[in-house]
């Protein structure tokens, strides 16, 4: 069994206290070490902007419409991977391996992941955002990567 640990962020502001929080497998905590090195922070900081992330998507995803630009990362929201527009809400495919990782095809759409390891669940993910990159046609997924609107 994989052990976790949940993460909270408190944002207060005039009106309200917020509070969000993001339960972590230790293989993901593992990554977010490894990444917060590249980075050169600390692993809490890069938790801490992972949790803002997962929150500004959340409610992203509730208001933004087909048409909006949007700015991407890499799955580990290191490598800036420019902007883009968000095309639709789609339904997409991944495998959540043992570890708690998520795989999935280049076309998430479209495709099963392959190469999952043994042990990994094929899951269905609705209302996953699906967004074309200004560099070219690159059709990119938000089960793979991290995005935010662009004010």
């Amino acid at each position: 069994m994989n052990k976790s640990s949940t993460v909270t962020k408190v944002t207060k502001n005039k009106k309200a206290t917020k509070k969000t929080s993001i339960t972590l497998s230790d293989s993901t905590l593992a990554v977010s070490r490894k990444a917060a090195e590249r980075l050169n922070i600390t692993v809490d900081k890069f938790i801490e902007e992972a949790v803002l992330l997962v929150a500004e998507q959340t409610v992203a995803t509730r208001i933004i419409g087909p048409g909006q630009r949007v700015r991407v990362k890499d799955g580990y929201g290191v490598k800036d991977l420019g902007e883009g527009t968000y095309l639709d809400n789609i339904t997409v495919h991944v495998a959540v391996t043992p570890d708690s990782q998520i795989l999935s095809a280049q076309d998430a759409e479209f495709e099963l992941p392959k190469d999952a390891p043994p042990g990994s669940k094929i899951i269905t993910i609705k209302d996953n955002p699906k967004i074309q990159l200004d560099d070219g046609n690159r059709i990119v997924y938000g089960c793979q990567v991290w995005w935010q609107p662009i004010e």
